[in-house]
């Protein structure tokens, strides 16, 4: 299902004015509510004064920097996701803003398609939890669930949210933690059907965006192929007494993940393509996959303890 982007409301925060305008301008054109601001410390006013769903904000700025922005928000209550539009290179910075939870960072000069395409991929990640039960969280020590997909990309952010809920009810995780998992889950499961099912490379992407075409016009095109149309992605949930594992597994040919790029090396991680994994190491507690290369697990130790039953 796609995002109603008329209800989603967009803050952009940039010092320099043409940047601001382009970017405000361009989100507003998509069909997003945005509001403006040209600093950090006229953004967290800007908070306090509209429901903000998603904040893009430049990190070289006066009074209020991008990452003092992060900080902000990271130890307040309102936990409003940003992501980081910017020239950063510094390599202790971009460790920083992970760490401090960025969604996503996108290098200037930016593709129109490419940030729009961003922009709307983490929206769809995001799904309203079911209501908790006290049950669960009190009484529940060890559960696993398993579910297959159809290559269907509408179905992944259902089942996020049936996962995350799942999750959220045992009251284990920060709401950090459920955000980290929330988007990792997010590319890793569209990882496996557009890379993995569907066979689409890094290099087809980058040919189609040189085209100004999309990706949806070669997943379409895919799609006509039943052979990979009738593929499907298995998900197995383990939760566990100290850490939730989530195996994902498509079936596609694999690759080699023994070459993946480093995530602790900056520039690796302001690559257009490829970065879903590299964000899910940094996201996630531990991160591994079979000799084949179509199965990776994703591991997140608890925050908070589970209660121990007596025996």
């Amino acid at each position: 299902m796609s995002t109603d982007k008329s209800k989603k409301h967009i803050l952009v925060v940039d010092d320099e004015d043409v940047y601001v305008t382009m970017l405000g301008n361009l989100v507003r054109r998509d069909g997003y509510q945005v509001t403006t601001a040209s600093n950090g410390k006229q953004a967290l006013e800007l908070v306090n004064q509209h429901k903000i769903d998603l904040i893009l904000s430049d990190v070289n700025m006066p009074y209020m920097n991008g990452l003092e922005l992060l900080e902000e928000i990271h130890n307040s209550t309102e936990q409003i996701p940003i992501m980081f539009v910017t020239g950063l290179e510094d390599a202790q910075e971009i460790i920083k803003a992970f760490r401090l939870g960025v969604a996503n960072i996108i290098s200037k000069p930016f593709e129109i398609e490419q940030i729009l395409h961003t922009i709307e991929r983490f929206f769809n990640a995001q799904k309203e939890f079911l209501s908790e039960t006290d049950f669960e969280s009190n009484f529940l020590q060890r559960e696993t669930s398993e579910f297959i997909l159809p290559t269907n990309f509408e179905t992944i952010g259902k089942i996020n949210a049936f996962i995350l809920t799942k999750l959220s009810r045992r009251k284990v995780f920060t709401e950090n933690d459920l955000l980290s998992i929330k988007l990792s889950l997010y590319e890793i499961i569209h990882n496996a059907m557009k890379h993995g099912n569907l066979e689409i490379d890094y290099q087809e992407e980058s040919d189609i965006y040189e085209k100004k075409g999309t990706v949806e016009d070669i997943i379409t095109k895919k799609l006509e192929n039943p052979e990979l149309r009738n593929r499907k992605v298995s998900i197995v949930l383990r939760q566990l007494e100290d850490r939730a594992e989530i195996e994902i597994n498509d079936q596609g040919p694999g690759f080699d993940h023994t070459n993946l790029p480093d995530p602790t090396v900056p520039e690796n991680l302001l690559l257009e393509h490829g970065r879903g994994i590299l964000l899910t190491r940094l996201h996630m507690d531990d991160v591994y996959f079979n000799q084949k290369g179509n199965q990776i697990t994703l591991v997140k130790n608890y925050t908070t303890t589970l209660p121990a039953l007596h025996k």
